[in-house]
Parts: structure tokens; C-alpha cells; sequence
């Protein structure tokens, strides 16, 4: 499972996987796509057909934004789809990790105003309810 997200200022844009977590980023200039670098956060297990193997592997991300300075991402980092996912993960677009929040609440969703210095995000509680939060940048 491959997804993507551009950069705002469409200079950029990241493929990620949901099997394991492989980001991918590349360069758009004069029309042309241009692979930068790659970077390899937890690998999926593959079968010997070259095929991820989806329940062995360890899930990706569940939540991401992206805006010009920095791209947001909410990880699973385990094999349980049910797993509180409470750390979101700030990376710039050249793939280093910048910094991490501890939200303490179960990330289904995330927006960020970087301009407000405000990050807003949906999560779940215990009982499958869903709310919306709030955290400061």
C-alpha cells in the first residue's frame, strides 16, 4: 500500500507505504520528478515473490500532513492494527526527524497550522468515541 502527499509549494512530494514504513521523497523541477532520497524508518517482511507480507510486517503510519517546512506523522511502529498511536513524528522534507510530541491520546487524524502554531487532531477513546483536540506547535 503506497500513498502520497505533495509539498504545498509543489516542489516536492513523498510516497509512503503502510506495510512497514519506507518514505520516499522526490524533487519536482522543470517538470521533471526527481528521486532525493529515501528513507527506511521500518521495512516491511516481503514473501518470495517480492510481495509485503501485510500481517507479519510491522504497520506503518495512520496519520500524516504535510505542509512547506515539515511533514507530520503519526506512527504504529507495531503489528497491531489496535494499537494507541500517541507520538506524532515531525520530519522535514529532506526525511531527518525534527522533533516528536507526546499527545497522550489515541491519533486517528491530524491537521497543523503552522502559521497558529496550533496542531489539531482527532482521536479515539477507550470506548470508540471520537474527539477533536488540540496541541501547541
Amino acid at each position: 500500500c503506497i500513498r502520497d502527499r505533495i509539498k504545498p509549494d509543489r516542489t516536492k512530494f513523498l510516497n509512503f507505504t503502510h506495510c512497514g514504513t519506507i518514505l520516499e521523497f522526490f524533487n519536482i523541477k522543470q517538470n521533471k520528478i526527481v528521486h532525493s532520497n529515501t528513507s527506511y524508518i521500518y521495512e516491511p517482511t516481503y514473501k518470495a515473490d517480492g510481495f509485503p507480507l501485510w500481517k507479519e510486517s510491522i504497520r506503518g503510519l495512520r496519520a500524516i500532513y504535510a505542509t512547506d517546512n515539515y511533514i507530520y506523522i503519526a506512527f504504529n511502529g507495531t503489528k497491531d492494527l489496535e494499537t494507541h498511536i500517541e507520538k506524532l513524528s515531525v520530519f522535514d522534507w529532506q526525511g531527518q526527524p525534527i522533533k516528536q510530541y507526546d499527545l497522550g491520546v489515541n491519533i486517528m487524524r491530524i491537521i497543523v497550522d503552522e502559521n497558529s502554531k496550533i496542531g489539531y487532531v482527532i482521536y479515539r477513546d477507550d470506548a470508540y468515541e471520537y474527539h477533536l483536540g488540540n496541541f501547541d506547535l
